[in-house]
């Protein structure tokens, strides 16, 4: 019989730790994919290049620039450590002001609870539902 020695808040912990690590990655290459831009125009040869190079579409590409110059993003970047997928940041930019700040209320927890259990992991459900808040079709009577 195996004795279970790590809680699943360890594993949780773990698990939230090297989300954060993905998500800085990915912030990253959004920003240098945001500089070639800058450089080259989106539509320049050597721009189509290094999107082949690194195997982008330029769908992708288009989604991690937004990533990168979503300003509402880098000012809250901590909270957004946690997100289960670089696409998750993709649907935040697609939020207005308003859906931005509900998101935020959301996913405000103190700093106690950060310490013990880390930022809540953002999925692209969560954004959707805030997105969809009062765009619920009304029912003839």
């Amino acid at each position: 019989m195996t004795i279970n020695t790590t809680s699943t808040n360890e594993f949780a912990l773990r698990i939230k730790t090297l989300l954060s690590a993905s998500n800085a990655a990915w912030r990253e290459i959004a920003n240098v994919l945001s500089n070639a831009e800058k450089q080259f125009g989106f539509e320049d040869k050597r721009f189509r290049e290094l999107l082949k190079e690194v195997a982008f579409s330029k769908a992708t590409a288009s989604k991690l620039i937004q990533i990168a110059r979503d300003k509402r993003i880098a000012v809250n970047g901590e909270i957004f450590d946690t997100c289960g997928a670089w696409t998750v940041l993709y649907e935040v930019t697609t939020l207005d002001d308003n859906q931005f700040l509900t998101l935020l209320k959301v996913l405000e927890i103190s700093d106690h609870e950060r310490t013990v259990r880390g930022n809540k992991v953002l999925t692209v459900a969560t954004v959707k539902k805030i997105k969809n808040v009062g765009k619920e079709k009304a029912t003839d009577p």
